[in-house]
């Protein structure tokens, strides 16, 4: 959505206001200071600003690095995936089409560039939208799904879900689902892309950090095997699946310039996560730079897979409408 931004056109309003520094405990317990906004549900950790814990179970930051990453995520996808929707969505989809794309982040996903007959709603609980530079059709809310969208039954054309596998508990996809069904049109699209990266090595260290991230991720309730339960959940929903791909990501040499692209921002994501995992892969937390960079290495020497799946999914268009 919109252009890929730099850091000086993204709204920076969510980090302004007082802010109350104090010595706590992170969400992992480790000592660390940091810094309580007044004006908004975050912590700053070592200088990086977080979700409150307590509040959310998204683990990954929510500032100007973060949206930088973000952004390098949208293009890697975008080239592996061949486009920024399916063939099988693109021509599903209306032509003055009402579209909301669900847990929006940085607001970068183009459609409303390369449609701009769209009417285009981006929706995250946390302000990361650009402030300024984005095209006419575009507005971003403030939006926690978890509440329920604030929109009314049969509202959208198509709406667009992508990496949502540590934005939501495995508990919540039902509910979230369900929504999405509700505000979709009858014969409306939802486009669901998800990774799978649980695959084996046969380096110790990999599969330990791997494992540990796991671990991570289930004591915040979160499955990192939602994505091979995608088609379960969405028929569940009353979906009907219309398209289903698989594209694999090998990170053994001689890297291919998406691979390598993405591997830079899996360190990235890694190193981000010192809050949650450093206490889980040493006793010493000033080492975990230090074994992520191992961790990279032993993925390259293992040719580590990573899977992305990719879902079209309709709402039937024989539904009684409220």
């Amino acid at each position: 959505m919109g252009n890929r931004y730099s850091r000086s056109n993204i709204s920076t309003n969510n980090r302004k206001g007082s802010q109350r520094t104090h010595n706590s405990k992170d969400n992992t317990g480790t000592a660390t200071t940091s810094s309580l906004s007044r004006s908004t549900n975050s912590i700053i950790i070592e200088g990086r600003e977080y979700h409150r814990m307590d509040t959310s179970s998204y683990c990954l930051p929510r500032d100007e690095l973060e949206q930088d990453r973000l952004n390098s995520q949208h293009f890697s996808l975008k080239a592996l995936l061949g486009g920024n929707l399916l063939p099988s969505i693109e021509s599903r989809i209306p032509r003055n089409a009402k579209v909301l794309d669900l847990g929006c982040g940085s607001g970068c996903w183009e459609m409303a560039i390369e449609h701009p007959e769209f009417e285009v709603t981006g929706i995250d609980m946390a302000d990361m939208f650009p402030a300024t530079i984005r095209p006419e059709n575009v507005k971003f809310e403030i939006c926690d799904i978890m509440a329920g969208l604030p929109y009314p039954d049969n509202s959208f054309d198509f709406i667009h879900m992508r990496l949502m596998i540590v934005a939501l508990r495995g508990s919540e996809w039902p509910l979230v689902l369900k929504e999405a069904y509700r505000v979709l049109k009858p014969g409306g699209i939802i486009g669901l892309v998800e990774s799978d990266f649980t695959e084996k090595t046969d380096r110790p260290l990999v599969d330990k950090f791997n494992s540990e991230f796991f671990n991570a991720m289930k004591s915040l309730g979160q499955d990192p095997h939602i994505g091979s339960k995608l088609s379960t959940l969405l028929a569940e929903a009353n979906f009907e699946i219309k398209d289903f791909q698989e594209r694999f990501l090998c990170y053994g040499l001689p890297l291919d310039p998406i691979a390598k692209e993405m591997l830079t921002n899996w360190k990235s994501a890694m190193l981000s996560l010192k809050p949650l995992l450093a206490h889980r892969v040493s006793t010493d937390i000033d080492l975990y730079p230090a074994i992520v960079e191992e961790y990279i290495k032993g993925i390259v020497e293992a040719s580590w897979i990573v899977k992305i799946w990719a879902f079209s999914a309709q709402k039937p268009i024989a539904v009684e409408q409220n």
